[in-house]
């Protein structure tokens, strides 16, 4: 059994670099990050999913039963891409909460290219898909709710925001994390979360190669985020529309802005 002392719980988006901030926590600390996929929550899932897969028109079948796994676990064992809409804080009383953000312009474009869960064809290029239709999951915790690739930005650092209030109130741990910070300077966010881990490293050993893309490296993140390269990448058509739906009042706590 877990010690709940010993444990931490990252929520994030998709495309947030949860995977990378708990591969660090786990190597520099005496620290378990909460299991939040459906096969760490589940044993039978993989072999669910692999009967699934062989059956035509998978995909909705594979994802209904991602949503099972999780549809009874408690809150502290949530889907790392939920919506923290809780109605308790009490299952996070020694398990402090990492959120972790990314600029929404940055994020739809990151969307876009690996459209995880995804359950109908995508529409492109990014100036459509902002406001394109995108089907929730059970385990998003959106009450299953057809929204777009910009609402769901939105209705989840709400989520974060609300959520992050009733663990202050509660005097429960939590810290916000900005991907683009992640990028840039691992150590530093370390020193940032240090508080809420266990017997940390002194001088911790950072990720060096991505999670996703084997031909890119810790340094290729540092520059194209530290120098802000990431901007001239998002297309001139899809600017004015990011800048009108998202909603920029509650982001002002991560100083993202409209580009």
């Amino acid at each position: 059994m877990m010690a709940a002392t010993h444990s931490i719980k990252i929520f994030g988006e998709r495309n947030t670099s949860t995977n990378a901030l708990k591969q660090l926590v786990e190597k520099n600390a005496d620290v378990v990050v909460r299991p939040s996929t459906a096969e760490a929550v589940s044993p039978f899932v993989k072999w669910q999913i692999r009967l699934i897969n062989r059956l035509p028109h998978s995909l909705k079948w594979k994802e209904a039963a991602l949503d099972r796994a999780f549809s009874k676990t408690s809150p502290s064992f949530a889907w790392k891409h939920a919506a923290t809409s809780f109605s308790s804080v009490e299952d996070f009383k020694d398990v402090p909460v990492i959120f972790m953000t990314r600029h929404p312009a940055s994020w739809l474009k990151a969307l876009l290219r690996r459209p995880y869960n995804a359950l109908s064809p995508i529409e492109r290029p990014l100036d459509k898909f902002v406001t394109a239709p995108w089907q929730t999951l059970k385990r998003d915790r959106l009450e299953g709710r057809l929204l777009t690739p910009a609402v769901l930005y939105n209705e989840k650092i709400a989520s974060y925001l609300s959520f992050a209030k009733q663990l202050e109130a509660a005097g429960y741990a939590y810290r916000f994390i900005r991907f683009e910070d992640f990028c840039v300077d691992q150590r530093t966010v370390f020193e940032e979360i240090r508080p809420l881990l266990k017997d940390a490293v002194d001088q911790p050993n950072i990720i060096r190669s991505s999670t996703k893309d084997a031909s890119k490296d810790w340094r290729y993140y540092q520059d194209y985020y530290g120098q802000q390269k990431w901007v001239k990448d998002i297309p001139e058509a899809a600017k004015p529309i990011i800048a009108k739906v998202i909603d920029w009042d509650q982001l002002s706590p991560f100083e993202y802005s409209p580009i």
